[in-house]
């Protein structure tokens, strides 16, 4: 009788592994492995929606025109340090208006390396500069672009890395 037991026990451990329990096993893989692929794919597609928008709105300047402040921030990107845009956008173009009242908002990251946002026009004549940044330090400093023209902007301490242009209309 012991033995018949046990002949009934070994039978149902090969009853998980029959073949009809791994169709059904493998089924029920694939189809949850399908709907998170499903899932993935129009979680990607709002991302990438809502990034599109975000750099459509970036390259317009509408944000920095209307509030009259430019907001650069310090960034870290593939090890190198960048500025951003508060919409993310690095090292982006800025579009601003000549005799218009900006305030330059620039922000570090919260370590010790310093960095310093240099304006200057085409010629490399510096027109405006803020104080040196650190360890989460902000500074804002006010500027008025009186001439039309194209502008660049950069890091004092990494200018390989951080700049962009200013296109003043």
């Amino acid at each position: 009788m012991e033995q018949n037991r046990n002949k009934k026990d070994k039978s149902k451990k090969l009853f998980l592994f029959s073949t009809k329990n791994i169709n059904i096993l493998l089924f029920i893989l694939l189809s949850c492995i399908g709907i998170f692929a499903i899932f993935s794919s129009l979680y990607g597609n709002v991302i990438a929606s809502i990034s599109e928008k975000n750099i459509a709105n970036a390259q317009s300047g509408s944000s920095t025109e209307s509030s009259n402040i430019v907001d650069l921030k310090v960034s870290e990107r593939n090890n190198n340090y960048v500025w951003t845009s508060a919409n993310g956008q690095v090292n982006p173009q800025l579009n601003l208006k000549f005799d218009k009242d900006y305030t330059f908002q620039v922000e570090s990251m919260d370590n010790n390396v310093s960095h310093q946002l240099i304006l200057q026009d085409q010629s490399g004549k510096q027109l405006a500069k803020s104080i040196v940044i650190s360890n989460g330090i902000t500074d804002d400093f006010p500027f008025t672009f009186s001439n039309i023209g194209k502008y660049q902007y950069h890091c004092q301490y990494h200018p390989a890395t951080m700049h962009g242009d200013l296109v003043v209309s």
